[in-house]
């Protein structure tokens, strides 16, 4: 058996259902569904079950571990969401009936690390604590010997700025996806 860590969406629950337009298929009204995935090891897929709605469905406040995508049973095409537009369905700063039309106008310009799940992200902010560590525990070393070793300083100079490189770069992509929701918003209120 080979181990897989590449997670893929396994759906949850229907959360909700709403009429709307499907921008994919020329504005044509359908019934859409807000779904709910948990992301799973390909590993796992067969070994995780459909959870029980957890949260009413009149609530956008689901469990962080959970993804969300909206789906329309005329094309049978199942759509995830964006971090930053599901971020701001969360909040409720977008109704279900935007869904669908937002999606499709953002879709080009979407990067794959836009999409969950964020491990870039995960990755970035590990980085930054492990090396931060190490440079702290070889700045210990540093100062503590008057015969210090230059190379020992060296390394406590790349940790270090190794540590900043993955806080800045964390931070980046944090504030990207907070522009890209204030960028949604606009289109919305544009429309309506």
């Amino acid at each position: 058996m080979t181990l897989s860590l590449n997670l893929l969406p396994v759906y949850q629950w229907t959360h909700r259902e709403f009429n709307g337009e499907d921008p994919w298929a020329g504005g044509r009204p359908v019934t859409w569904s807000v779904v709910v995935y948990r992301m799973v090891g390909e590993t796992f897929i067969n070994a995780a079950p459909a959870a029980k709605q957890s949260v009413p469905s009149t609530s956008n406040r689901l469990p962080r571990m959970c993804v969300v995508g909206i789906f329309a049973r005329t094309h049978n095409r199942y759509r995830i969401l964006p971090l930053a537009l599901q971020d701001l369905w969360r909040e409720g700063k977008v109704a279900d009936q935007d869904l669908p039309r937002l999606l499709h106008r953002v879709e080009g310009p979407l990067r794959i690390s836009d999409y969950p799940p964020a491990r870039f992200s995960m990755v970035l902010k590990a980085g930054t604590v492990a090396f931060a560590a190490l440079s702290w525990f070889s700045c210990g070393g540093a100062f503590r010997d008057p015969n210090v070793n230059e190379s020992l300083l060296v390394t406590t100079a790349v940790c270090a700025s190794l540590s900043c490189f993955c806080f800045a770069a964390d931070w980046y992509g944090r504030a990207r996806r907070k522009r890209f929701a204030r960028t949604w918003l606009r289109m919305i209120q544009d429309v309506v």
